[in-house]
């Protein structure tokens, strides 16, 4: 599919879509602009990464760059607010043991062999 249909393609998803709900994806599921746009877009073939102009164009097209910036700065004030919670009896010792065995195992297959 030529360029230009993908991306008025795009366009018009998104517009199905509305700022709102586009928002909610950002803010709990995606986490990034670049993971945002494979949620919501297929790529053009096989292996592709899906851009990111679209989104932006969209947001430009609609006035949505000051309410983007917002919704960005709103995840990332959630974050920084949020509460690790920690599933009762966590074995920190086994962990702190499973780290570094892992570790240890990583650094053995990297070293080539004699």
């Amino acid at each position: 599919m030529p360029s230009r249909r993908v991306r008025s393609s795009r366009m018009r998803q998104l517009d199905s879509l509305g700022f709102p709900e586009i928002a909610r994806l950002y803010v709990t599921e995606a986490g990034s602009i670049r993971r945002l746009c494979q949620i919501l877009f297929e790529p053009r073939s096989e292996g592709e990464r899906v851009g990111v102009a679209a989104l932006y164009g969209w947001l430009e097209k609609n006035g949505y760059e000051g309410a983007w910036k917002l919704t960005v700065k709103l995840r990332n004030e959630m974050l920084n607010e949020a509460e690790v919670v920690m599933p009762h009896g966590f074995d920190w010792r086994k962990w702190a043991f499973d780290a570094q065995m892992s570790s240890t195992f990583a650094r053995a297959k990297r070293r080539p062999e004699s």
